[in-house]
């Protein structure tokens, strides 16, 4: 993989580890930290054991590298997955559950876990690096961080135009984030640089979930 990245020095390159196990290992942490050296983000399940990686860690998730972004799963109702691992380090949050999978065959098969959100999270961050092709694997790290994978896939979705100053189009994008995520609060702002934005509250379902809360 890292020849391959050598080799393209124009292209960008995102890489995705759906796969983890308890045991940390030195060889993985170096390998990835030379492969995050070459500008390329690295996107880790969380795995699957719905406890903390405060307590016990999960690798290479929980490999303290910047530019490696850990990923949790959360279901159709916006809640985390009650199999996914969480903690401090898990930022990034993708669908995990009932996702469409390859399996040997080749067949297709439903498939749940935070090997199936990882994917989704390494596209957003190939599509972000298409756009915006000089940004760094840490600063795309911050960005997967900051906003809610449904903000990321907006953002990425080009910008909303604005044509009346009701902006109406932001208003019903945060309408419609406001149904998905059941318990969320969403405060509207318009932005009057050509380019019309939706500002949520910054309250995450995953610090609301009394199921999170429990755990």
């Amino acid at each position: 993989f890292k020849e391959i990245v050598k080799a393209s020095p124009n292209q960008r390159f995102a890489l995705n580890l759906s796969w983890g196990s308890g045991s940390y290992s030195s060889t993985v942490k170096d390998l990835l930290s030379e492969i995050i050296k070459l500008n390329v983000p690295v996107f880790a399940a969380a795995g699957n054991s719905g406890k903390s990686l405060d307590l016990k860690g999960f690798y290479p998730a929980s490999l303290p590298l910047k530019g490696l972004i850990p990923v949790g799963s959360f279901g159709p109702t916006a809640l985390r997955s009650s199999f996914s691992n969480f903690g401090t380090v898990v930022k990034t949050w993708a669908p995990g559950e009932d996702i469409l999978s390859t399996i040997p065959g080749p067949e297709y098969e439903r498939k749940n876990g935070t090997s199936m959100a990882t994917p989704f999270a390494t596209g957003v961050a190939v599509l972000m690096l298409t756009k915006f092709p000089t940004m760094s694997a840490e600063f795309v790290q911050q960005r997967m961080q900051q906003f809610e994978f449904l903000n990321a896939m907006e953002l990425i979705g080009g910008e909303r135009k604005c044509k009346i100053k009701k902006c109406n189009n932001c208003r019903e994008k945060c309408k419609e984030l406001k149904n998905f995520y059941k318990r969320r609060r969403c405060k509207l702002t318009c932005s009057w640089k050509n380019e019309c934005t939706n500002r949520c509250k910054k309250v995450k379902p995953y610090k609301d979930n009394p199921r999170l809360l429990k755990s």
